[in-house]
């Protein structure tokens, strides 16, 4: 029997659920053109559940590797940004091993990240140019409530991923769409 959910991300098979209500056409568009863009809704609104189903169709199409991936959990490292930074690594990890498998080549990769003692503070943008180096497809990256991210930890990711942002599509994932709510969605510089 499927039920209203207004606690999180919404199953379509347990709950009441309205198809995403993104322009496939739109994002495609941004998508070929190797845009990072926000997409910016209010709170409980269907932004990842429709994601999510995005993320499966332009999978499914097997002409990009789509993923998605939350990094909520980083916001805990708070300034302590190197261990954000691991935090959000094996997320990656356990996203990608969850998506593709562990015969990805990013997941010894992560591992050999997220073990290193002395875990760099450009560890992000490394682990992304290794990604987008030894992909066999492009990569569409969402990532979700990096709002979250609070003092150096979000400093640190929103320089990363701008330093980045130039070696499309062959040093770093040609595509980084982010759900950011707030403060985050008034930053023109990575739009």
């Amino acid at each position: 029997m499927k039920f209203f959910n207004t606690d999180g991300r919404i199953d379509p098979e347990r709950h009441y659920f309205i198809p995403h209500r993104f322009n496939e056409q739109q994002l495609s568009s941004l998508i070929e053109q190797q845009k990072y863009f926000i997409l910016h809704a209010p709170r409980q609104s269907g932004k990842t559940t429709s994601m999510l189903e995005f993320i499966n169709i332009l999978n499914a199409q097997g002409k990009y590797k789509a993923l998605y991936i939350n990094i909520e959990g980083a916001q805990a490292a708070r300034s302590d940004y190197i261990k954000g930074i691991r935090s959000i690594l094996n997320g990656f990890k356990v996203s990608i091993d969850e998506r593709y498998g562990s015969q990805d080549p990013a997941i010894p990769f992560l591992q050999k990240q997220v073990d290193n003692p002395s875990l760099s503070g450009t560890s992000l943008y490394e682990f992304m140019n290794f990604w987008s180096r030894n992909s066999d497809k492009p990569i569409v990256l969402f990532i979700d409530e990096i709002d979250a991210l609070v003092g150096d930890t979000l400093v640190s990711v929103l320089r990363q991923l701008r330093v980045g942002y130039t070696g499309r599509p062959k040093k770093f994932p040609p595509i980084n769409v982010f759900n950011w709510r707030s403060r985050c969605a008034r930053l023109p510089y990575l739009v």
